[in-house]
């Protein structure tokens, strides 16, 4: 169902454009730069860095989508695998992690390594901001607690951050809620007020790269004027969407996953603004081998 909605996509973006282009990108977006350009080019805007990163390493990618069947396979939650953790989230329904994976042990730790590894570098978040998935979140409390701010920052749960759903209205229905994540004793931001409160489904590419602008839009002009560090812990896709939303940039569907398939756990794209403009990261890097 993905694949064919993949292909909806294309045809819908080659027919609006009337070529078929396979770069890694297209040419600036009209829409956007007939607004304003390069999106948050403003003056009024004092420094500010955003540190993009994509998710730890997650169950279903390091044991395999059968993942879940095992470690529910007596309808109660029982590692077979050392890399599972011992204990998982609780929440309203296990089946939820089926759509809604968790991180595994070495996602948890390489997360708290590489937080330290930035706090070393220089590299503290001033604000934290994350998807709605389980494992972007879980990324984002190990990354604070590698930079000993855990308990300082709370994080803001910003549904505009994930991924394309697609046609799977299951993923986003399986999210944990505010109250399920503060009942594990995550450090969430209660009052945080969402600037895309859902995704809806279904959902093409291009309303992903859509909502992309909007996102990244809506970031910069609250978070801009005040300067500092934001962190944004959000998927592979969402390495190149957001930060092509920020350059004016518009990805191509038809080499979008082909690209972004290649972007390891925790690769870490930068964009700085110093007032004048902004600095590009060229490439997504780890600040350390994922493998430890």
């Amino acid at each position: 169902a993905r694949r064919r909605h993949i292909r909806l996509s294309r045809r819908a973006h080659q027919s609006g454009t009337g070529t078929s282009n396979h770069a890694t990108r297209v040419n600036h977006s009209a829409a956007l730069v007939q607004r304003n350009g390069p999106l948050a080019a403003s003056p009024t805007l004092k420094s500010l860095r955003i540190i993009f990163m994509r998710h730890s390493e997650r169950a279903n990618q390091a044991l395999g989508p059968d993942w879940f069947n095992k470690a529910f396979r007596t309808n109660t939650y029982k590692p077979y695998d050392i890399n599972l953790p011992d204990y998982l989230p609780k929440r309203r329904s296990d089946q939820a992690y089926e759509y809604d994976a968790p991180l595994t042990v070495r996602g948890l730790k390489i997360a708290r390594l590489t937080g330290r590894a930035m706090m070393n570098s220089g590299l503290v978040a001033d604000v934290c901001l994350s998807s709605t998935a389980l494992r972007c979140v879980q990324t984002c409390e190990r990354i604070l607690t590698g930079m000993d701010r855990r308990d300082r920052i709370p994080i803001r749960i910003e549904p505009g951050l994930f991924e394309c759903p697609h046609l799977n209205h299951k993923i986003t229905d399986s999210f944990m809620t505010k109250k399920e994540f503060m009942e594990n004793r995550y450090n969430i931001k209660h009052e945080y007020k969402a600037l895309i409160p859902r995704v809806h489904v279904p959902e093409t590419l291009d309303d992903y790269f859509d909502r992309s602008v909007a996102v990244m839009r809506g970031i910069i002009n609250r978070y801009g004027h005040h300067g500092g560090t934001v962190l944004i812990v959000t998927h592979a896709p969402g390495l190149l969407a957001l930060t092509d939303a920020i350059k004016g940039l518009r990805p191509n569907v038809d080499t979008f996953y082909r690209t972004v398939s290649t972007y390891s756990p925790l690769a870490t794209c930068i964009a700085e603004y110093d007032g004048s403009k902004w600095k590009y990261t060229e490439r997504p890097f780890n600040f350390i081998p994922t493998d430890q």
